[in-house]
Parts: C-alpha cells; structure tokens; sequence
C-alpha cells in the first residue's frame, strides 16, 4: 500500500480468506491482480466488483478431466 506497486495475489482454493484480508485495505490498495483464480462466480463477481483483475490459469482444469 506504502509504495502503491501492482499487486499479484496468490488466490488457490483460498477466496474466501483473501476476500477478508484485501477487503480491510480496499481504499490503499494499488491495482491487485488475483492470480491462480480457483474460485466461484460469485467470488469472481465480488473481486471484479472490487476492482480487481482475475488471472485464470490451468489449474482450474485440473481433476476434472481436462488436463
């Protein structure tokens, strides 16, 4: 927040957790980008409603036959 660089969010399996903690810094934070996106639609709905971006990799693919 201090130096308002851009910031990558780790998000795998874990939205809920870090829907807490970024939502106590929303106002200071600088553009967020939650990588490694696993959640729901909803979830995504509420980190987009936030201003963030969603990275989605091939991880969400993975157990379902897909990959």
């Amino acid at each position: 927040c201090k130096v308002q660089k851009p910031l990558l969010v780790h998000e795998r399996n874990s939205s809920k957790n870090v829907l807490e903690v970024l939502s106590r810094y929303t106002v200071q934070l600088p553009s967020v980008v939650i990588h490694c996106f696993t959640g729901t639609a909803a979830e995504m709905s509420t980190f987009v409603a936030m201003g963030f971006y969603i990275g989605i990799t091939g991880f969400i693919c993975k157990g379902k036959g897909i990959i």
